[in-house]
């Protein structure tokens, strides 16, 4: 008996590291998906000129735009935009990078 119950406790333990190591992209998508739901956010993609805008979108009533800092990105507002979901219409955008261009016109060297 007490031998089934630590097989069964190591199969609990292994199976969820087991995922995290074998499939880490699944699992971070399905967390990005889950915070960004729980906090009433929808992902949606404009396209201007020759590149396209990643922004969430959530909320009702004025609008607020969040602005991320350098080494951040827009998943970093989904529990300030769950917070004010009630009174303010938040978006929260990805600033422009190289994965965000079409276009090899536009150089990014210094």
């Amino acid at each position: 008996m007490k031998k089934k119950l630590l097989i069964a406790f190591l199969i609990l333990l292994l199976v969820p590291v087991a995922i995290y190591f074998c499939f880490p992209e699944v699992l971070y998508n399905y967390s990005i998906t889950s915070v960004r739901k729980a906090a009433g956010l929808s992902k949606k993609v404009i396209e201007v000129d020759n590149y396209s805008i990643h922004y969430l979108e959530g909320g009702q009533g004025e609008t607020i735009l969040l602005l991320h800092g350098f080494s951040a990105n827009k998943d970093n507002w989904p529990k300030i935009s769950y917070a004010l979901r009630p009174w303010m219409r938040s978006f929260s955008r990805r600033w422009l990078s190289l994965a965000s261009w079409r276009s090899s016109v536009v150089s990014f060297s210094l």
